[in-house]
C-alpha cells in the first residue's frame, strides 16, 4: 500500500478580487470578491497526491481559530488525515506574523495587528 507523510504549515489564503489597488497600513478598501482556499505547498501537493488514490497525511499546526477550522475542514474534504503540533489556543502562524512585520514587511491582511 503507497501512502506518503509530510510536515508544514497549513494556511488559509484570503484572494481577494476586483481591488482598485492595495490599501495602505490601517486603510480599508473595498474589492468585488473573496475567497477562502486552503494554502501552502505541502498541503497543496498531500490533496494532489490524495486526488490520484495515494493515501496522504500531513504534520502541521492548527489551532481553534476560525482559519485553521477552515483548512481542518479542508483537509478532510480532501481525503488528508492530519495530525496537529499546536498546542496553545492562538492562530499557529501569529508569531510568524508579528516577526515579519518586526522586519518591516508589509502584510496585507494583517491578523497579527495591535496597537500598543
Amino acid at each position: 500500500m503507497s501512502f506518503v507523510v509530510g510536515a508544514g504549515f497549513a494556511n488559509c489564503d484570503i484572494l481577494y478580487s476586483g481591488v482598485p489597488r492595495l490599501p495602505g497600513e490601517g486603510e480599508e478598501i473595498f474589492s468585488e470578491g473573496l475567497q477562502l482556499l486552503l494554502g501552502g505547498g505541502m498541503p497543496a501537493s498531500l490533496v494532489n497526491l490524495s486526488r490520484l488514490g495515494v493515501e496522504s497525511h500531513i504534520i502541521t499546526f492548527l489551532g481553534q481559530d476560525y482559519f485553521s477550522q477552515f483548512v481542518e475542514g479542508q483537509l478532510r474534504r480532501y481525503g488528508v488525515s492530519y495530525d496537529n503540533l499546536y498546542t496553545g489556543q492562538d492562530m499557529p502562524v501569529m508569531d510568524t506574523y508579528r516577526r515579519l512585520k518586526e522586519d518591516g514587511c508589509k502584510l496585507v491582511f494583517d491578523v497579527g495587528w495591535e496597537d500598543d
